[in-house]
């Protein structure tokens, strides 16, 4: 039996696609190829996370695809996963990103780490991750309070990501001029 703490959001299901069963869905951040490696997506169905394999997929941009699960041959069934998250095993996930189990985090990992800009600037510690999106933000509160910083929780701006012992770290971001600005009221 798979286990809570042996799974990590990987992306969602939104919608069918057509009258053979297969969906929408949109990754978490990562490329829909490791949806195709031969991993299992994991469902929770009726509370229980429940396998299931990719018979095809077809990509739809960086981040979207159309999945097509073995045995899910009609609309009605693919409507049942259908606003449903994707999970993976976290092992499966760290054998594709060429990385240890450990290393696997999830959005909520990220609380209280510190971010700087790569010219040493001290931006303040994430509050959050929202990841209800596949486009992850990230919300940085400011050492000298106010507003949140609202920062893009993509790859293209970290230049570092540096773990501590004590289960926190610090973020590194190259960030485009006039970002951390954005938000702040005049």
């Amino acid at each position: 039996m798979i286990k809570e703490d042996q799974i990590i959001p990987t992306g969602k299901f939104f919608r069918t696609h057509a009258l053979k069963g297969e969906l929408n869905a949109m990754t978490d951040g990562y490329d829909p190829e490791i949806w195709e490696q031969g991993y299992p997506m994991i469902v929770e169905v009726e509370g229980i996370p429940v396998p299931f394999f990719v018979e095809s997929l077809r990509p739809k941009g960086t981040q979207a695809c159309l999945v097509k699960l073995k045995g899910i041959d009609s609309v009605e069934r693919a409507a049942m996963f259908v606003n449903k998250t994707i999970f993976m095993l976290k092992r499966d996930v760290a054998e594709f990103l060429e990385i240890d189990e450990d290393e696997v985090m999830e959005a909520a990992d990220y609380e209280g780490w510190q971010v700087y800009t790569d010219d040493d600037k001290y931006l303040g510690r994430v509050r959050y991750i929202d990841s209800s999106n596949p486009n992850w933000l990230m919300m940085v509160e400011p050492e000298s309070g106010g507003d949140d910083i609202i920062i893009p929780f993509e790859e293209d701006f970290i230049v570092s990501v540096e773990p501590d012992d004590e289960g926190s770290g610090k973020i590194v971001f190259d960030l485009p001029e006039g970002l951390v600005d954005l938000n702040k009221k005049e």
